[in-house]
């Protein structure tokens, strides 16, 4: 699982915005805003980490249940695949 397009994460306003860089952003044109967990998950498949490492990561770093962390993780890459970002 990877990302469609390369990607920076910057902190705006106590907020943080993924946007697509090189030739990525003459296609996908928008920025997605990102909370905590997003980022963490986010950046994980920046790092080329499947579901279950992601899951694992997210129990390492937050203070999650595993049912919270698989929710989280399903949820988020489910919105990913639905905006057609995320390629197997």
């Amino acid at each position: 699982m990877k990302l469609k397009y390369d990607f920076v994460i910057q902190e705006v306003a106590g907020s943080f915005i993924a946007v697509a860089i090189g030739a990525g952003s003459e296609n996908f044109k928008g920025m997605i805003r990102l909370n905590n967990t997003a980022k963490h998950i986010f950046e994980s498949i920046q790092q080329g980490k499947n579901q279950q490492e992601i899951v694992q990561s997210m129990l390492e770093n937050f203070d999650v249940t595993e049912q919270q962390a698989q929710k989280a993780t399903e949820d988020f890459l489910s919105q990913l695949q639905k905006s057609g970002l995320l390629v197997e």
